[in-house]
């Protein structure tokens, strides 16, 4: 499966919500997930990222940035920027920077829905034959 038909923030959301399944499953994946040291973990499960990187086709430092997105930005955040003008990687990440209380209602001021942008145009003309 490729994560290249989403967006930046659906992307964020999608990885988000299966990291937080993928470690109800194997917990022993977690960071002091096995417990003050009595037990070893035997590596039988992948952490989440390299489970991510191989089954979306991308790289680890590309999960573990929407990761980050993810923790930094919320549920809430994230769907809100879906189909607007903040729907972009670096966009989320400057985001990211702004105090949590000052987002959403920068958001709301701020984003135009990308089908009303005016430089943008998705129609496209057949090729001169």
């Amino acid at each position: 499966m490729n994560l290249k038909k989403f967006t930046q923030s659906e992307r964020t959301l999608k990885l988000g919500k299966e990291r937080v399944q993928y470690h109800s499953e194997h917990p022993e994946t977690t960071r002091g997930g096995v417990g003050s040291g009595r037990r070893r973990w035997d590596g039988s499960a992948p952490s989440f990222t390299d489970y991510a990187a191989i089954k979306y086709e991308t790289s680890t430092q590309s999960v573990q940035a929407y990761l980050a997105r993810y923790s930094a930005l919320g549920i809430d955040v994230l769907k809100a920027v879906i189909g607007t003008t903040f729907d972009r990687g670096s966009m989320l990440d400057t985001l990211a920077l702004m105090p949590p209380e000052d987002r959403l209602p920068y958001i709301k001021r701020r984003a135009i829905p990308i089908h009303k942008r005016k430089d943008v145009c998705r129609v496209r003309f057949p090729e001169a034959v």
